[in-house]
C-alpha cells in the first residue's frame, strides 16, 4: 500500500509539474518532459507534491486505532488484563501519541496546506477501503480479532477451557 501510494504521488507530481531555472528576471521555463530529466540537467522542478508524510502518519494512526480496538472486545468478554496486555496497550498508546506529535509537526512546518489535506484524504480513503471494504470480503484475512473470540459461549464456559 505504501509503495503504491508513493508511486502514485510521484506520478501526480510528474504529471502536474514543469521544469524551470530561476533567473534574475523571474523564471525560465524549460520544455523538459519529466522531473527526472529536469533534475539530471541541473534544473528545478515544481509540481503538486502530495504530502507522503501526512499520508503515512495519518494511515498509521488510523491503522493503530483499528488494530487496538480489539482490546475492548477482549476485556468485555471477561478476559483478564494482565501485565503483558497492559504493557502492549500502553506502548501502542505511546506510539500513537508520537505519531500524532509528528503529524502536528508536519502540518506546521512541511508542505502547502492543500498537499497535506490531499495526503490525509488519500490515507483515510486507503484505511476505509482496507478495513471497511476489503477485510469484509471472504477472500481477505479478516478484520482484527476475526475468529479469536467465540460468540454465543457464556463467559463461565470460556474460563473453564
Amino acid at each position: 500500500l505504501w509503495l503504491g501510494a508513493t508511486e502514485a504521488f510521484l506520478l501526480i507530481e510528474n504529471l502536474t509539474g514543469y521544469c524551470f531555472d530561476p533567473v534574475p528576471e523571474g523564471i525560465l521555463v524549460n520544455g523538459l518532459p519529466d522531473k527526472w530529466t529536469c533534475l539530471q540537467k541541473g534544473h528545478k522542478w515544481h509540481g503538486y507534491d502530495v504530502s507522503d508524510h501526512t499520508f503515512l502518519l495519518t494511515f498509521c494512526c488510523l491503522l493503530m486505532v483499528e488494530e487496538t480496538a480489539i482490546f475492548r472486545r477482549y476485556l468485555a468478554q471477561g478476559h483478564p488484563a494482565g501485565v503483558p496486555l497492559r504493557l502492549i496497550f500502553l506502548l501502542n498508546v505511546l506510539l500513537l501519541l508520537l505519531w500524532n506529535f509528528l503529524l502536528a509537526c508536519t502540518v506546521v512546518y512541511l508542505y502547502d496546506y492543500s498537499h497535506k489535506v490531499v495526503g490525509a484524504a488519500i490515507a483515510t480513503l486507503c484505511w476505509f477501503l482496507t478495513y471497511r471494504c476489503w477485510y469484509r470480503c471472504p477472500c481477505s484475512p479478516g478484520r482484527p480479532g476475526a475468529g479469536l473470540f467465540l460468540r454465543g459461549i457464556p463467559k463461565e464456559a470460556t474460563r473453564q477451557n
